[in-house]
């Protein structure tokens, strides 16, 4: 939406008429598309392709929140030919607050803890993932599936035996 002035109003008056602008005088907010509850509550993924020497070296997918924890997997980080960071067959999409670093790739939380490094083996808390679990999936992934999403992460060493 906008703010919009007295003066900027007179547009909507031809536009939309019988506007009772004398009797609702403003500041005015012009609202935009209005999402229900439900559809804010949908996560978002985003892309942030990791380059070094003006090469991808991998494509780190992120989504918004922490993925619900279904179940785990384990197996070794790699990065497949197109860029995405896989562990067996799962593409994974990693928690909020969470990026890359190169030599070897490492996945590190915004307070600088390491989390998983790339061909090593990692065991990662989570669920299965479909693209309708995410908003405006088509538009961003280019990873193929089946895709994990990924818990609030643990620091390599931290569970329990």
């Amino acid at each position: 939406g906008a703010m919009e002035s007295s003066r900027s109003m007179e547009r909507f008056d031809e536009v939309i008429p019988g506007l009772a602008q004398t009797n609702c005088p403003g500041p005015y907010w012009v609202a935009g598309e209005i999402e229900t509850l439900a559809e804010q509550a949908i996560p978002d993924i985003y892309i942030n392709p990791y380059s070094s020497n003006d090469r991808i070296l991998a494509m780190f997918i992120y989504q918004s929140r922490p993925s619900e924890v279904e179940g785990t997997i384990s197996g070794e980080l790699t990065v497949d030919s197109k860029g995405c960071l896989r562990v067996g067959e799962h593409t994974i999409f990693w928690p909020p607050d969470s990026f890359l670093r190169e030599d070897p790739l490492r996945v590190y939380t915004r307070q600088n803890t390491l989390l998983a490094q790339v061909g090593e083996t990692v065991e990662l808390d989570g669920a299965e993932k479909q693209p309708q679990d995410y908003r405006f999936f088509e538009n961003k992934v280019n990873c193929s599936g089946p895709y994990w999403g990924t818990g609030i992460m643990e620091t390599p060493g931290s569970r329990e035996e």
